[in-house]
């Protein structure tokens, strides 16, 4: 997970706006097996993945072109831009398994 994390706070430095997507929206999957990176940086969670990890790769992708920002994400799972932990919260969040941001020292 902090592998895709890292990677989604590297694209987010490419601008992104207003709140993330809705996490409770379905989440395509793809084929069982791996999780799939797309050309466009989005990943698909293996279709035979638990519910939390496709849940949680949604969210990463929902906020994968956000802006970085130092300390995004800490106070609100909503924010403008996400540092790598606020990244990591929020992914972590959107899967079910966070029920507050965390700062990364935790």
């Amino acid at each position: 997970m902090c592998v895709f994390a890292f990677a989604s706070s590297a694209a987010a430095q490419t601008g992104g706006a207003g709140a993330p997507a809705d996490p409770a929206a379905p989440a395509p999957t793809g084929p069982p097996g791996k999780a799939t990176l797309l050309a466009n940086g989005q990943a698909l969670a293996p279709a035979n993945a638990p519910p939390q990890v496709v849940s949680a790769i949604a969210a990463a992708n929902a906020i994968a072109t956000y802006p970085y920002v130092w300390g995004g994400g800490h106070r609100s799972f909503i924010s403008n831009g996400y540092d790598c932990s606020g990244a990591v919260s929020y992914m972590l969040h959107g899967g079910g398994l966070l029920p507050s941001p965390l700062p990364s020292g935790r």
